[in-house]
């Protein structure tokens, strides 16, 4: 759920060229039952505060690396979390009750405010689903101890695959 607002935040400063030391507020909205999960919660990784904050300062976050607790020691992330605000917001509420939306507003302190709206996660089948490049790039990143080449080509041909067991085979074959 966090990764709802992650995505338009760090394309929203990367769009806006934003100073992340002149951010005096990210507003976040949510459905309410999503919100719920992630606001102000203990433990980091699902805390969608802290998250956010973590994306920012490290530009991006790493599937198979927890920014924590490298994150905490960055004075941008103190700066940054406190200024973070997640609401249930009115308008996902009424369009995507149950859904999967987010809002984020980021305002400057020279008191300029951007704003990105997204329906889905990056992905999902109601934004086209996800590209096999874009997979590739994933499971690289995040599957570094299997030959991802060969498992992109093999779900790729999936239908014609006669043993299931030449594509589980791919999962324990070591990239070279």
């Amino acid at each position: 759920m966090a990764q709802l607002a992650i995505t338009p935040a760090t394309t929203l400063v990367a769009k806006h060229g934003i100073d992340l030391a002149r951010i005096e507020s990210i507003y976040v909205g949510m459905p309410s039952t999503s919100m719920l999960i992630v606001d102000n919660r203990d433990m980091h990784n699902i805390c969608l505060q802290d998250m956010l904050s973590a994306a920012l300062v490290l530009g991006g976050l790493k599937l198979r690396e927890s920014p924590f607790p490298e994150a905490l020691d960055h004075p941008l992330f103190s700066h940054l979390r406190p200024r973070v605000t997640l609401r249930g917001d009115p308008e996902l509420d009424r369009d995507q009750p149950m859904g999967r939306g987010a809002i984020v507003a980021i305002t400057t302190t020279h008191g300029a405010t951007v704003r990105l709206r997204v329906e889905a996660p990056r992905g999902h089948s109601s934004r086209g689903g996800v590209s096999w490049d874009d997979l590739a790039g994933k499971w690289h990143e995040g599957l570094p101890e299997c030959d991802v080449d060969r498992l992109i080509a093999l779900g790729q041909r999936l239908e014609d695959l006669e043993d299931i067991n030449e594509l589980l085979d791919g999962f324990y074959t070591r990239n070279h």
